[in-house]
């Protein structure tokens, strides 16, 4: 960056990294617990990081970059990390009885409902959708995403139960809302079947009375 003409080039480093971002988008919002949770990886094409912590907001906060692209619309790498997640949380509840069975699994939009997480991951040959490189588009990587991020997230709540029972608590009553929702929608949809199938029957009624 230069601050002017025959000025000397000026550059800029957040020593605090992923981390430090993870804490400024939660600023306003109340972690489910105080230590966010990482996933490292790091091979000869590929090298990943995740700092990823629960809030008791509703809505998910995902950051997600690319050789330092900020991948606004996400893409293979953020569906990797969702899904590696979802298999995680979705084990851990299945082993400590949370879980009934595998009809009742977690869906990932359940599991990232009040989700802050910022992805960083750097490729040695990434495929974009568009030139404005908003969304990554390289399949190669994201079973191996995926199996890093369910193994090293699965590892954690391991050794951390009472941070697996709480995050199992707030995904059992993030579905029992959408449960309740939807019986809600359910009732109002039929009623008003019920009720146009009445008016039609009544018009059918009272034109046919009419014309006797």
């Amino acid at each position: 960056l230069s601050s002017g003409r025959g000025s000397r080039p000026l550059s800029f480093k957040n020593r605090s990294g992923i981390a430090g971002l993870l804490d400024r988008l939660n600023a306003e919002a109340r972690p489910l617990f105080a230590e966010p949770l990482a996933v490292r990886l790091e091979k000869k094409t590929l090298s990943l990081n995740i700092v990823l912590q629960w809030t008791t907001d509703r809505e998910p906060v995902i950051r997600s970059y690319v050789n330092c692209v900020n991948t606004v619309h996400g893409g293979t790498h953020v569906w990797a990390f969702r899904l590696g997640l979802t298999r995680a949380v979705n084990r851990i509840m299945a082993e400590t009885g949370r879980l009934a069975g595998p009809g009742e699994a977690a869906e990932p939009d359940e599991v990232a409902e009040g989700l802050t997480a910022v992805i960083d991951l750097k490729l040695a040959h990434p495929n974009f959708e568009g030139q404005t490189k908003t969304r990554l588009t390289n399949a190669d990587s994201s079973k191996t995403i995926e199996d890093a991020t369910f193994a090293q997230v699965l590892s954690f709540l391991k050794k951390n139960p009472h941070i697996a029972a709480v995050i199992a608590e707030k995904i059992l009553e993030v579905r029992k809302a959408r449960i309740a929702a939807k019986r809600i929608a359910e009732k109002i949809y039929f009623r008003r079947i019920d009720k146009k199938i009445d008016e039609e029957v009544y018009k059918e009624q009272f034109g046919a009375r009419s014309k006797n």
